[in-house]
């Protein structure tokens, strides 16, 4: 005796159209899973490039006016006052840009990295700040600023880059990005200020010197 069949005389036809149909579906669903996770991953590794870049150049154009008044305090390889000038014009210019574009930037940090490298992102940008008013106040007023603590900070700082890159890729890497990414809170910390400014009595403000406490 036969079975009945759920669809009757067409049932064999039914069956197979729902099989095409439902593969179509699931095929269409991984499709467009796989093409969203491959676009994640090349946004993220924009990003990963386009903040490699910011910081590099940033560190660049600092650390080149930074070794200039080393290099004049020291009397040897004295760096002339155009060729600072025009330092101090590069630097302007790559810190425009990166003014300009940071705010987009960090959201986009945010969104395909979390939190926890969106703080990290804050804590290097001040970092930079803080650097950048140290020289400012050494251009303002030549030794008011003690460059060896300046030194160690710029260590505390590139330290700190090389985290934030590692993290970056690590989290490519592992496909922890965008909807995947790392959804932890973070606490804010406040901004430093400038760093290694020397007072009246020639000791370094330890409050604006984050080597202190390393």
């Amino acid at each position: 005796m036969s079975s009945e069949k759920l669809f009757g005389r067409y049932d064999e036809l039914i069956r197979l159209l729902l099989g095409f149909a439902l593969t179509g579906i699931v095929g269409t669903y991984l499709a467009q899973t796989y093409t969203t996770k491959q676009a994640n991953l090349v946004t993220a590794g924009k990003i990963f490039s386009g903040q490699s870049e910011l910081m590099g150049n940033r560190y660049f154009v600092m650390n080149r006016i930074t070794n200039a008044y080393e290099d004049n305090k020291a009397a040897a390889n004295a760096v002339s006052a155009d060729d600072i000038k025009s330092r101090w014009q590069e630097y302007k210019s790559v810190l425009q840009k990166w003014n300009s574009s940071r705010g987009y930037n960090r959201e986009m940090v945010r969104l395909y990295f979390g939190n926890v490298l969106w703080e990290e992102e804050r804590q290097i940008h001040y970092l930079f700040r803080a650097w950048g008013q140290s020289l400012e106040a050494e251009y303002r007023q030549p030794d008011s600023v003690d460059l060896a603590c300046v030194d160690k900070n710029v260590n505390i700082l590139m330290s700190k880059i090389h985290s934030f890159q590692f993290q970056m890729a690590a989290a490519i890497q592992a496909g922890k990005i965008g909807p995947g990414r790392d959804q932890s809170k973070v606490t804010v910390d406040k901004p430093l200020d400038a760093w290694c400014l020397v007072t009246v009595a020639g000791q370094i403000s330890a409050p604006n010197n984050p080597a202190a406490a390393q």
